[in-house]
């Protein structure tokens, strides 16, 4: 049997453009792929996150971050312009839950401290999270200042991303107490 090649390479961002869902060519650093490539990263570290929990106490929030994954892509195919994708409200909600049921496993005394980052590589990597995430939501929120009228980008998406980071506060404190 013939093997295929598949070539993943197709030299047309060589010359420092790229394509946005819509089939626009825009600079690599136009804000949109500035904002799509934060939202990778913060989704990467995600990522590093859930391969430590699988083997923490706080397992149970591994599905959680997995479904949040699949969020971030939603947000990342808004933002570059891929018809059809948006973000739904209920998503926030979902995330609000979460928090809510994150909050009642920790003590309340976390919320009168000033929390420095770290504690073990899990609670690091978080906060790390945390920070891209705060960034993430600062380049949507760039967008959304450009008052550009093809900016097709929905205030969900930032308040998505504003609840996640918070949530991601939550889980460090949570794995801190557990540690």
């Amino acid at each position: 049997m013939a093997q295929t090649k598949i070539n993943l390479s197709t030299k047309t961002g060589d010359a420092g453009t790229t394509s946005l869902g819509d089939g626009q060519r825009v600079s690599k650093t136009h804000p949109r792929i500035k904002a799509v490539g934060e939202l990778d990263e913060l989704n990467s570290w995600l990522g590093l996150v859930i391969a430590e929990l699988k083997t923490s106490p706080l397992k149970d929030q591994v599905d959680f971050l997995k479904k949040t994954q699949q969020t971030l892509f939603i947000i990342g195919a808004e933002v570059a312009l891929v018809k059809g994708q948006k973000l739904k409200s209920e998503k926030v909600v979902w995330l609000e839950k979460q928090m809510d049921n994150l909050s009642k496993q920790i003590k309340p005394r976390w919320r009168n401290q000033f929390v420095l980052p770290g504690g073990n590589h899990l609670t690091a990597y978080l906060d790390i999270t945390r920070a891209i995430c705060r960034r993430s939501e600062r380049s949507l929120v760039a967008l959304l200042d450009q008052k550009d009228t093809s900016n097709k980008l929905h205030a969900e998406s930032i308040a998505f991303l504003n609840r996640l980071s918070d949530y991601l506060y939550l889980l460090a404190r949570a794995v801190n107490l557990t540690a």
